[in-house]
């Protein structure tokens, strides 16, 4: 029955959630047995390869999701953030994320992925532009706002990465990489004793956000 793919798809995100790869995995093969021609589904599948490390499998996933819907941001994305974190490809992961945004300007976190990739490739004024344009499309985007925090203190403008951080700690107070990078700020500001604290409090409290 076609109908119950949507169920398997469902169940695989759950499963997902929970961590158990394999079971996510299995339930996209009976959706995709339902539906074969489903994009969505195709980009789930890339998500649970990508989460079990088959690279090649996964990347050739989100290529089947994008061949059934070239006008499909998420998969675009996704495989921008694959290319991006598998395989350090810079260059393709940003060209995968213009697309991205070319079909969806306001989607906040795609600019916050373009941004992490020129940071990555060592562009920080282009990665500085993508943090200022997600922060604009969704003002508590609070990944973002920490990114910028850590590409300003990169540059050595410690002081505006504080603000940064202060920023999206008073959206999320338990944010890892917002901890870290205030700690960072504050290290480079001779503030010694308050950057423990806060490399404390990400050791200790810290929760890993994927999206702002």
């Amino acid at each position: 029955n076609p109908l119950s793919a949507e169920a398997w798809v469902n169940k695989s995100i759950a499963y997902r959630k929970l961590g158990e790869h394999d079971a996510a995995l299995a339930c996209l093969d009976e959706a995709i047995e339902k539906i074969p021609d489903d994009a969505i589904i195709w980009n789930n599948y890339g998500n649970s390869l990508s989460d079990l490390g088959r690279s090649e499998e996964a990347l050739a996933a989100y290529d089947r999701a994008i061949e059934l819907n070239d006008r499909y941001d998420r998969a675009w994305n996704n495989k921008g953030w694959h290319l991006l974190d598998s395989y350090h490809a810079v260059r393709e992961a940003i060209d995968c994320f213009s697309k991205a945004i070319e079909i969806n300007p306001g989607y906040s976190a795609i600019w916050n992925n373009m941004g992490i990739a020129y940071s990555r490739g060592g562009a920080y004024q282009k990665a500085i532009e993508c943090f200022d344009q997600a922060i604009f499309v969704n003002p508590r985007n609070s990944i973002a706002l920490s990114n910028k925090g850590g590409v300003l203190s990169n540059l050595g403008r410690h002081e505006e990465g504080l603000a940064c951080c202060d920023l999206a700690l008073e959206i999320r107070p338990d944010c890892y990489n917002s901890l870290n990078n205030k700690g960072v700020n504050l290290k480079a500001l001779g503030r010694m004793e308050e950057a423990l604290q806060y490399f404390d409090k990400a050791i200790n409290e810290g929760v890993y956000y994927e999206e702002g």
